[in-house]
């Protein structure tokens, strides 16, 4: 359901920027011709714009980015009872806006409380520290400690 909304969505944005190179195509996006012939073929879907800013991307870098995700998420860890022993929790900031983004590196509290909205992990995670409910070993402070720890 979710693939579904989203392609609709994404579908409707396309079609959004398709009108408005309709309009560019007529001079009519902006004033300026140079201003409307610039941002209707840059901004708007240029045919090779689109094969590079998001096909190409889609099947390069998005594939990278969720294998290594999936790696940190569960790689090497086998399902329990204690869903906190299957899951890894990353934190690093600078890390985490590439590779888990809506703080979705906060798996081990995702697990444990999967009904709980992203935007409240980091606080889920705090509380949990505090009561000593994270296993330790599968809290990290960074993708490379994660892929060197399961490459072992």
């Amino acid at each position: 359901m979710v693939y579904l909304a989203a392609a609709i969505l994404l579908g409707r944005q396309q079609l959004a920027l398709a009108i408005l190179m309709h309009d560019a195509a007529h001079k009519r996006l902006y004033r300026n011709p140079t201003t409307n012939d610039l941002l209707g073929q840059w901004l708007t879907g240029h045919g090779r714009l689109y094969v590079g800013l998001w096909l190409l991307p889609m099947m390069t870098v998005l594939q990278v980015l969720l294998r290594i995700r999936s790696i940190a998420e569960h790689a090497g860890y086998s399902p329990g009872r204690d869903r906190r022993y299957a899951a890894r929790t990353v934190v690093s900031p600078s890390q985490t806006w590439w590779f888990a983004p809506h703080k979705v590196a906060y798996h081990i509290e995702h697990h444990v409380y999967p009904s709980g909205p992203f935007h409240r992990l980091p606080e889920l995670h705090r509380r949990m520290d505090e009561r000593a409910e994270l296993p330790q070993a599968n809290v990290f402070t960074g993708y490379g400690a994660v892929l060197r720890s399961v490459l072992r």
